[in-house]
């Protein structure tokens, strides 16, 4: 196997971190009919009175195109592992470092800046009388609350949602001695294992099936050393946009058995759109110069940014019909994204140790 990475695939990796953020952040600022029905189990009441061109536009936009954000992501961290080639002790102390210090530093800080705001903010725009609930929390909670194993519901995403994926990096990580051993006695019959797993969405409980996938196909894109970008190069978007918007009609009006087809597809076109970014060489400077607070931006935007944004926004443009609902949807996903990129920026130049850090040792 051939360790090196190449220049173009580096930079075409560095060109959409920061972009597969921006596309995780507006997953989680998507109010729905659902989650707002859902939010009134809990006595959480919103006004969400959304028409059906928004419904379609924040689909389309959440539930369709940034499918990709998480499944490249995990490519790309499988991928970037294997090439590097590291000695499983270093790896493992070098993953302490950048993924269990931040998954265990952040939601800590989530929870006590939602405390602290709790009780120095009106009760009619923070609901603080459980400001301090956590104080009474069992072992359980706890748990729960670090790892995300619910152990009577079986949910797998822990307090802080979206550092699921970092746990499931970490898991995988740690037995890939094990993955990439089977994987180089039995390719051809692990890797069909790995497809079933994903379209049958079978549930290890551990990792969800999504994050097994993806890492998988990252780690034999390393190893076969598949020019992935080359491949994808190779399929006009004239072809691969039809497919796509065939598939998210199919998916949202259907049936959702085509999801996953509609996630494949999502992950080719954003590994396509690589190409037009670095060829602009002002976009390409740009992307590579966010890309140092995508983590960042990834581990600061939820809960309590983007949480707080929310409530904030709604309290001055409750959303009474379907423009002030993308109106929500679009302006608080970019405020969080430049408010949560800005925290990042004056951090990282006032505190540099501190930047590093809370992510990981990135700098």
């Amino acid at each position: 196997m051939c360790n090196e990475i190449s220049i173009d695939t580096s930079k075409r990796i560095t060109s959409l971190r920061f972009l597969l953020i921006v596309l995780v952040v507006f997953i989680h600022n998507n109010f729905t009919t659902e989650k707002i029905l859902k939010a009134e189990q809990f006595g959480n009441t919103i006004l969400f009175n959304q028409n059906v061109f928004g419904k379609w536009v924040q689909l389309f936009i959440s539930n369709a195109i940034a499918l990709c954000a998480v499944p490249v992501f995990f490519m790309f961290s499988s991928f970037l592992q294997v090439k590097k080639g590291l000695p499983y002790k270093i790896l493992i102390k070098k993953r302490i470092q950048s993924l269990l210090i931040p998954f265990l530093i952040w939601p800590l800080l989530n929870l006590l800046l939602t405390s602290f705001v709790k009780i120095i903010l009106p009760a009619s725009i923070f609901n603080n009388s459980n400001a301090f609930s956590f104080i009474t929390w069992k072992p359980l909670d706890w748990f729960h609350f670090f790892l995300g194993y619910d152990l009577s519901s079986f949910d797998l995403h822990p307090y802080v949602g979206q550092f699921w994926f970092i746990r499931d990096l970490f898991i995988l990580i740690i037995i890939s001695p094990l993955i990439l051993s089977i994987m180089e006695k039995y390719p051809i019959s692990f890797f069909i294992f790995t497809l079933c797993v994903y379209f049958c969405n079978i549930n290890f409980f551990i990792i969800e099936p999504k994050s097994f996938f993806y890492y998988i196909m990252g780690c034999y894109w390393a190893i076969y050393d598949f020019d992935l970008f080359y491949f994808v190069d190779k399929i006009k978007m004239i072809c691969l946009f039809p497919i796509f918007l065939m598939l998210f009609f199919l998916t949202y009006l259907i049936s959702k058995n085509s999801y996953v087809l509609l996630e494949l597809v999502s992950c080719l076109m954003i590994l396509k759109l690589s190409k037009v970014i670095i060829s602009h060489e002002k976009l390409n400077s740009l992307t590579r110069r966010l890309a140092s607070y995508s983590f960042f931006l990834f581990c600061i935007h939820m809960p309590f940014l983007l949480g707080a944004l929310q409530k904030l926004w709604i309290k001055l443009f409750p959303m009474k019909n379907g423009f002030f609902c993308l109106f929500e949807y679009f302006c608080v996903t970019f405020l969080t994204i430049i408010i949560g990129t800005g925290i990042g920026l004056i951090l990282k130049k006032c505190l540099p140790k501190t930047f590093s850090f809370v992510t990981g040792g990135r700098k």
